[in-house]
């Protein structure tokens, strides 16, 4: 159906997570109760949102390849699961994610037990997650990790949901089910954005001076300058970049599909875009 979001960022109780209940009344309630009296993290993550197709993935690992910065891969989806003992973190020791789970007294202690594993295991000193969707999550973040940074990569909504037909993985590949979630995501960056912890990203300014931007990011978000993170060979060994629909990671950044949509999109698919034209004037799209 349109405009709707896939089940697993959808709140309240799905027949999966009701059949869980069923079949571990203990565990659900352990998890249950490690979402109850969270208190602020004093921790700085990094954290990397926005709209699916937007260029989160490569704002990732170009942070990644920093030598202070380290974090999963995967997208975590970690602030809208309320299972999160069965997250899987590929890059720890399954003891070592038993010891942050049993010490932490609820999902903001977890998460940043984790994030001081990767930190310990990989000598970094800033922990970075990717989930694009976590944009819609932005209130929680902003409350839970108020020291932490919110990196928002954004797109022209339009170029955006062309790169999502091409990505097998995506979802939302009806024109009505991305426009709903890129409006979403965008709206709470929006209304974010004058937060001194945000830090919106434009696609296409990353792609027409990468060196000039990224070396703003890191100094907003309190890096020191390191001009080799942008050499693609640093994202080439990524596993993201063997993945249908990130094949580009790879290669040296340039805005070869920025503006595509001027020939690739049909009049009819085009006009729907009009119901974010608020949107598009607000963060500089025509």
């Amino acid at each position: 159906m349109a405009g709707t979001l896939e089940p697993s960022l959808r709140p309240g109780i799905s027949s999966n997570r009701l059949r869980s209940l069923i079949r571990r009344p203990s565990f659900c309630i352990g998890e249950a109760l490690l979402h109850c009296r969270k208190r602020p993290s004093d921790r700085r993550h990094i954290f990397v949102v926005g709209p699916p197709r937007s260029g989160t993935t490569l704002v990732q690992h170009i942070l990644l390849a920093h030598p202070a910065v380290t974090g999963p891969e995967p997208e975590t989806r970690f602030f809208f699961r309320w299972n999160i003992s069965d997250l899987p973190w590929p890059d720890l020791e399954a003891a070592a994610i038993g010891i942050a789970r049993s010490g932490a007294r609820n999902t903001i202690e977890y998460f940043d037990r984790i994030a001081t594993e990767y930190c310990r295991n990989f000598g970094a000193e800033r922990f970075l997650e990717k989930t694009p969707e976590h944009a819609l999550r932005m209130d929680f973040i902003r409350r839970y990790f108020p020291r932490s940074y919110v990196v928002c990569a954004v797109r022209d909504p339009r170029d955006a949901y062309l790169s999502a037909q091409r990505n097998v993985a995506m979802k939302a590949k009806h024109i009505d089910d991305y426009i709903f979630l890129w409006e979403r995501c965008a709206r709470v960056i929006d209304r974010w954005c004058t937060d001194a912890m945000v830090h919106v990203v434009k696609y296409e300014d990353l792609c027409s001076d990468p060196q000039g931007l990224v070396s703003r990011l890191l100094e907003t978000v309190g890096l020191p300058a390191a001009p080799a993170i942008l050499r693609e060979r640093s994202r080439a060994g990524s596993s993201v970049a063997t993945q249908r629909g990130h094949e580009r990671l790879a290669e040296s950044i340039a805005g070869l599909t920025v503006g595509s949509w001027r020939e690739a999109l049909p009049k009819n698919e085009l006009e729907k875009f009009q119901r974010v034209e608020d949107l598009l004037i607000r963060f500089g799209y025509e």
